[in-house]
């Protein structure tokens, strides 16, 4: 199975605080809160903290941070603070105490938990095995994903996932302890898949955006030995020396349901229907008329899901002899 690795990290966000706000002589409620960039900073990272308070009319008078219960004078009247996270799963609690005139304050706070996610995306889709690449999603191909948490003692069983395709829920919307799904590739160059992730009691613990892409299948035909296998040069034509050659058609990125069981593979020879190999059906041996003879044929494969039409592929190749 073809695996690859989007590695993440992200952020539990621990007791978020609750938005603050007062209401001004209108009685309107204005809210203030602490901003972090990124959203989720990674274990061992750079990230800034900074006021969301433009909704809050009046003068600030002055502005002071704490982190960890400990003031930082050098931070003071600033409204954006760098710091540096620790090591995954160590909390760090930040706090702002914003003056306002007639000696009142606003108390913000936000606890924050950095901690690793590794997502892993298995694209069901087929490449060779000579192929040094990885297998990439196809529009209609299936897609397995799985999340995985570390530097948290939170368990998946306790988690509420809910994950989207272009914004559309996965089975239906958000499951307890479905840290793995699995999706199928909607049309499109790319598509967005979104998780999130929240606690028990409805508090957002992780989002998260990917962007993966989605190719066309692709064919490519090489030669066999009996002695030596697949030459793993691909053939953009075929001069036959001897009296037969054998022609592998290798599909590249197709469904492993359409390339195990396909509803239709069909080889032709210069448009007439040949029977492949009795061994392999993506082989195809091809004969020279006679040892004298000399001229050109054009061979055709065609592999295709016929209930899902656009989950296939064809190719071609000119022999000469």
């Amino acid at each position: 199975m073809v695996k690859y690795f989007i590695l993440l990290f992200c952020l539990i966000l621990s007791n978020p605080l609750p938005v603050l706000a007062q209401i001004n002589d209108s009685g309107f409620v204005q809210n203030a809160t602490i901003v972090l960039k990124p959203a989720y900073p990674e274990p061992q990272s750079t990230f800034s903290a900074s006021l969301d308070d433009y909704s809050i009319s009046g003068q600030k008078t002055s502005v002071s941070w704490k982190i960890n219960g400990k003031t930082i004078v050098s931070n003071n009247n600033l409204r954006t603070i760098t710091l540096e996270s620790g090591a995954a799963g160590e909390q760090i609690t930040i706090e702002a105490i914003i003056g306002l005139n007639g000696q009142q304050s606003l108390n913000l706070s936000k606890t924050i938990t950095p901690f690793y996610l590794d997502i892993i995306v298995e694209p069901q889709t087929r490449t060779p095995a000579f192929y040094l690449g990885r297998g990439l999603p196809s529009i209609g191909s299936q897609v397995n994903l799985r999340a995985i948490m570390s530097g948290t003692n939170l368990s998946p069983k306790d988690l509420i996932y809910s994950w989207q395709i272009n914004d559309k829920f996965v089975e239906g919307g958000p499951i307890r302890g479905r840290s793995n799904t699995s999706i199928t590739v909607p049309r499109g160059n790319f598509f967005l898949v979104n998780l999130r992730v929240t606690n028990l009691t409805g508090g957002e613990l992780i989002k998260k955006t990917l962007q993966l892409p989605s190719v066309n299948p692709e064919l490519y035909f090489y030669e066999k030995s009996s002695l030596y296998g697949i030459n793993s040069k691909v053939l953009t034509s075929l001069y036959l020396t001897g009296n037969s050659a054998t022609i592998t058609g290798e599909p590249y990125h197709l469904a492993l349901g359409t390339y195990n069981q396909p509803s239709l593979l069909e080889w032709t020879v210069d448009n007439k229907k040949s029977d492949p190999s009795t061994n392999n059906p993506y082989e195809i041996t091809l004969a020279r008329p006679t040892s004298e003879s000399s001229g050109r044929s054009q061979i055709n494969l065609h592999v295709r899901n016929l209930t899902q039409l656009i989950q296939g592929v064809r190719g071609n190749l000119q022999v000469n002899f």
